[in-house]
């Protein structure tokens, strides 16, 4: 009798890892993911987004699928190489924002001179130029810079870098060849800057602030093709809220399918299924 009923215990627990091994204790809502790139195709020319919002992404000019930090990644070449993920409508957000990545840099170089402005993601041009508007989610290592001051965000007066919605004096130095995981916030006007899973520096207060560029597509690992990054890219992502800290802690441990929900399960089958999927059924 012990026998059948540790039998039956172990069926038991073997049916409740089936029915939580997806669940995540981050609370993030998948409704709120505007899109999300996990690069996992490894073949071909489009990034599915898997948030179900349809902004499959390109890749252009070459570029190529690599070894990811999950699965398959995208591998850059600093120069012409981005993935161009269009215009659409889920993308136009405006109140709060939160981007996350993971990224390897190769090209970094805080001793010669020779390192450029890698960008992880942009949506718009939040510089001197018109309208001022967006974000760019970039790391400035010319000069030996170690900085993130043209991570910026649209100021409606314009000015350079966001006219001072960025991350300047915020700095870090990245080692070649390492996975790090980057993710910026917005809300309620407060900027923060994170560095796998941790707060770099202090948060960053904005003013007169334009998030949304209808004007232009969302690039990952470029600036509207310009300013590239050089290395490779994986699981990218945007949420039209501002994420906690412990989420995009969860994100990075996690990986973002797991993290962000996107994995139900059907309790009477034990199915697993992705919200893409059940978002348009």
């Amino acid at each position: 009798m012990k026998v059948r009923y540790s039998l039956i215990g172990v069926v038991f627990l073997f049916a409740a890892g089936l029915l939580f091994a997806v669940s995540s204790e981050a609370n993030i809502d998948p409704g709120t993911i505007a899109g999300m790139w996990l690069f996992n195709e490894d073949g071909g020319d489009i990034a599915e987004d898997s948030s179900g919002n349809g902004n499959n992404g390109s890749l252009i000019n070459g570029a190529e699928w690599d070894d990811g930090k999950f699965d398959s990644g995208v591998a850059l070449d600093g120069a012409a190489t981005y993935i161009n993920c269009g215009n659409g409508p889920s993308l136009d957000i405006t109140e709060e924002i939160t981007i996350v990545s993971w990224a390897k840099f190769d090209a970094v170089d805080y001793k010669s001179s020779g390192g450029d402005l890698f960008s992880i993601g942009a949506k718009g041009y939040p510089d001197s130029e018109s309208p001022h508007a967006g974000w760019w989610f970039s790391h400035d290592n010319r000069s030996n810079g170690q900085s993130f001051n043209y991570t910026c965000f649209g100021n409606e007066n314009g000015g350079w870098s966001g006219g001072g919605n960025n991350f300047s004096g915020q700095n870090y130095m990245f080692t070649n060849d390492e996975w790090y995981h980057l993710a910026i916030t917005v809300g309620d006007s407060i900027g923060k800057l994170y560095i796998n899973g941790e707060q770099l520096g202090a948060e960053k207060p904005f003013s007169n602030l334009v998030l949304s560029d209808t004007s232009m597509n969302l690039s990952i690992g470029s600036a509207n093709g310009d300013w590239g990054f050089s290395g490779v890219i994986d699981e990218f992502a945007i949420f039209n809220v501002e994420l906690e800290e412990e989420d995009i802690q969860a994100i990075m441990n996690e990986g973002l399918e797991r993290a962000s929900n996107l994995i139900a399960v059907d309790s009477s089958s034990k199915i697993t299924t992705t919200w893409a999927k059940i978002k348009v059924q």
